[in-house]
């Protein structure tokens, strides 16, 4: 027998008895669907994990901290960031002085502006290329008061909501307090000072620096130190730990923290291994990542768990098919065996009609799912917009990438093929003569 006639013979056969093959094709529809929109949910999750952590930081970033061992410490300094680069997998470290100051909007009563302030060691301002600027430019040196913003700092006007042109607005950094209690001591010196900032340019996602954080130079924060120290009411500007007498020259200066940005996020594992070799405290997204993948596939597991139940019953289904469908067929069965058809022949026409209504129903489920899945999303979305949520195309709740539909389709075929072998291996063992004396 041809193939043609085997492909003709099965379609045939499963177009005879058309409600009962629409309704076993239901049951592979159902599987399919259930399948992959729990598939599907679980890669959104995931994805949107991913997405958060790469908007934050770089995946290849490690931050680096003393370890808290009193006297002892391990201090980031010059000569300890000189030892880190000597590690071949480290592309860059910046190193930073967290900075206690108060940002505020030039004429905005009640202004607020998301993000710490951090200062980045003169001699490693140069790792901020303009590659990672999104807009404006990169920050110098000599910039006076210039800082730079991540691109998740947000600037707001609490009464007029978010101010989305940054660069239009007169910023001040506001040293010191204004302390109108009874108790104040007066003196000559004033209690707080308001010094202009200069809004130079904004990171880009593919920065390797924090995008919620603000960032200045060392020398600014020298200029603010000076200053603060003119003041009645100076602010510690500079939180640095257990690192005391910091100083304004970056060859005495302490840093509290730094970012050591690897080459590879194959390679962050090792890196980060070797700064706690050398008493430092290190945290990565990549270990939350880790974390978070791990509980993300344990949902996926039990998502795909829940959907293949049903895939289960549609394999029932067909096998129910198959086996009813012998039966009807004995007389049938015979004549082809009588007429010459071989043991394989008759294997392969209930494989065929088992694999074709598997991959039918694949195919079917695969186009529900593909519309269910853009309707859960636009759902979504405009669930949060009304709520006041800006959201972007890019944010999905169910993810079906391109190659799950081509595995769904083929994991489908194999379904109904390995669930109509066991009727077909019936079907080769009936014999001739009684099948032709069958009722």
């Amino acid at each position: 027998m041809s193939n043609f006639d085997l492909f003709s013979l099965a379609f045939r056969n499963l177009w005879r008895r058309k409600s009962r093959t629409i309704l076993t094709v239901l049951s592979v529809v159902i599987g399919t669907f259930s399948i992959i929109m729990m598939v599907s949910l679980g890669n959104g999750m995931k994805r949107q994990q991913e997405q958060m952590i790469e908007s934050i930081g770089g995946l290849n970033t490690i931050t680096v901290m003393p370890q808290d061992m009193g006297s002892k410490q391990k201090e980031i300094n010059n000569a300890t960031m000189t030892q880190i680069r000597k590690n071949p997998h480290v592309k860059t470290i910046i190193p930073f002085a967290n900075v206690s100051v108060n940002l505020t909007i030039d004429g905005i009563k009640d202004s607020f502006i998301g993000g710490n302030v951090k200062a980045i060691a003169n001699n490693t301002l140069k790792e901020i290329t303009q590659e990672q600027i999104e807009q404006g430019d990169i920050l110098k040196a000599n910039d006076k008061m210039g800082m730079i913003f991540g691109n998740q700092v947000e600037v707001y006007d609490n009464e007029a909501g978010p101010i989305d042109d940054k660069f239009s607005q007169k910023y001040l950094f506001q040293l010191g307090f204004e302390d109108t209690s009874p108790m104040a001591t007066q003196t000559e010196k004033p209690q707080s000072k308001k010094i202009e900032a200069k809004l130079v340019g904004i990171l880009s996602k593919k920065s390797d620096l924090a995008s919620d954080s603000i960032y200045i130079s060392e020398k600014t924060l020298g200029d603010l130190e000076k200053e603060n120290k003119k003041l009645e009411n100076p602010t510690e500007l500079v939180y640095s730990g257990n690192n005391k007498n910091q100083s304004s020259n970056s060859s005495k200066r302490k840093y509290y923290s730094a970012e050591v940005v690897v080459d590879d996020i194959k390679n962050v594992d090792e890196v980060e291994k070797e700064l706690k070799d050398m008493d430092f405290q290190t945290q990565s997204m990549k270990q939350i990542v880790d974390q978070m993948s791990q509980g993300t596939n344990t949902v996926q597991y039990i998502f795909a768990g829940i959907g293949s139940v049903a895939f289960i019953v549609s394999a029932i289904g067909i096998v129910n098919t198959m086996l009813m469908s012998i039966y009807e067929r004995r007389k049938e069965i015979g004549v082809m065996k009588v007429i010459g058809a071989s043991v394989s022949d008759v294997r392969n026409m209930f494989l065929v009609e088992a694999g074709f209504i598997g991959l039918l129903g694949g195919i079917v489920g695969l186009f529900f799912s593909f519309i269910a899945s853009n309707a859960i999303n636009k759902i979504f979305m405009n669930a949060m917009v009304q709520q006041g949520m800006e959201m972007t195309e890019d944010v999905q709740v169910s993810y079906i990438p391109w190659y799950l539909y081509i595995i769904a389709t083929i994991f489908a075929f194999l379904v109904g093929v390995i669930a109509g072998y066991l009727p077909a291996r019936r079907a080769t063992k009936l014999k001739a003569i009684d099948s032709l004396r069958s009722d």
